[in-house]
């Protein structure tokens, strides 16, 4: 994760080739506050340098319907295209958890 209010990363279950693709699910401790937040992911080879695009998911804490909304975005020095084929479903809870 590259910005939001806290980092975090996901290590991969193994290696992904060029044009392979791999699911990928994060748990997120809803804010103590409502509203819309946004996190801003990039990925990272094995050496730890970035390439592709970045990708945003956005979410809404306190939505009695809430949906996760991936959404790429076109670097303009990367011909790697992100392409998200789902759409998650988030199932609320009727109260949000604090985070320190």
């Amino acid at each position: 994760m590259t910005g939001g209010n806290n980092t975090l990363s996901v290590d991969l279950p193994k290696e992904v080739k060029p044009g392979e693709t791999i699911e990928i699910s994060v748990n997120f401790i809803a804010p103590a506050n409502l509203g819309s937040y946004t996190s801003w992911w990039r990925m990272l080879n094995a050496n730890g340098a970035v390439f592709g695009d970045p990708f945003s998911v956005v979410f809404a804490v306190g939505s009695s319907s809430a949906t996760v909304a991936v959404t790429a975005t076109p670097a303009t020095t990367s011909a790697v295209t992100a392409t998200p084929t789902t759409e998650a479903t988030v199932a609320p809870t009727t109260e949000p958890t604090a985070t320190p």
